[in-house]
């Protein structure tokens, strides 16, 4: 049985998307970590959410970085090139509201290692999802692409969660097919 952390909150869970991090922020950044009782088996859940939190910043980045390269190509003035400093500013107030995320969970990191914890490096945390899961988020993907218009912050986090969606899915389907057989 795994474990949680009791936080005193209905839910444990953190966010798993730039969105959920913006809704959440400001009640997350008064909650203390110090506060937090770690149970039996709550560092696997505490480990998990770290591997999606930082996978989740590090995609940002990299949309980030593909919106300012194409706001560079553009002309200053033009109505592209506004459009694109928009979206620019509004993945990097996603990004922003991610590093709160990022320091609370270090903060929680920092109570379950006092408490006994061996919490792993993130990139050497297995990212353990379900294939179901996995589909049902790239078919949304899909749908917030067709939905977007291009060269907006949505159409770009879209595009980069369908590619990333598709290889997790391929990548488990295949560690799925190993194990069974």
């Amino acid at each position: 049985m795994r474990g949680s952390i009791d936080t005193g909150r209905k839910s444990s869970r953190w966010p798993l998307t730039s969105l959920d991090c913006l809704r959440v922020y400001a009640g997350w950044q008064t909650h203390r970590a110090e506060e937090l009782v770690v149970t039996e088996g709550a560092w696997m859940d505490l480990e998990q959410d770290l591997r999606t939190v930082s996978d989740e910043m590090l995609r940002a980045l990299e949309q980030l970085q593909r919106l300012e390269t194409a706001k560079r190509s553009a002309a200053p003035g033009t109505p592209r090139f506004l459009k694109l400093a928009r979206e620019v500013e509004k993945l990097a107030a996603m990004v922003f509201a991610q590093t709160s995320v990022q320091q609370s969970l270090a903060e929680q990191t920092h109570s379950a290692t006092r408490a006994g914890a061996d919490i792993a490096p993130i990139e050497e945390i297995a990212v353990a999802r379900d294939l179901s899961v996995i589909l049902a988020e790239w078919r949304d993907a899909e749908r917030r692409l067709a939905a977007t218009d291009m060269e907006t912050a949505e159409h770009a986090k879209a595009a980069g969660d369908v590619r990333r969606l598709r290889d997790e899915y391929h990548r488990a389907y295949r560690a799925q097919s190993i194990d069974r057989s």
